[in-house]
């Protein structure tokens, strides 16, 4: 599928208020990943996304991993690190990952959680 279809998946979906990347690495693939976040911005849609690196990383990664975090609303970031999984926690595997705000983080240059409840799993 190209980025066109993908927009119309999304769009066609009246319930749908954002897009979350994950599976894989989408910062492996973050070329292709900033062209749809591009596109998606444009329709108004939040996007967050999943990744093994963390914000730090991703802050000193390839231009195009740069361009990617920087069209993010939410990154999870973080290796799953078995010894700290948890069923407690809400959107992330283990007690290491973060879901970090990223237009602040990026404005501060340094990691800041989300405060959005919907993300803390509080409603």
């Amino acid at each position: 599928m190209d980025t066109e279809d993908l927009v119309e998946m999304v769009t066609s979906n009246p319930l749908c208020k954002g897009v979350t990347f994950s599976g894989g690495e989408p910062f492996a693939q973050a070329e292709g990943f900033a062209e749809l976040a591009v596109a998606l911005k444009e329709k108004g849609y939040d996007v967050a996304s999943y990744s093994g690196y963390t914000f730090e990383q991703l802050l000193n990664g390839t231009p195009a991993q740069k361009k990617l975090l920087s069209l993010l609303d939410i990154l999870i970031d973080g290796p799953f690190i078995q010894a700290e999984k948890s069923l407690e926690i809400a959107f992330r595997g283990s007690k290491n990952q973060r879901i970090l705000d990223v237009p602040k983080s990026l404005a501060a240059k340094q990691a800041v959680w989300t405060e959005a409840q919907r993300w803390l799993g509080e409603y």
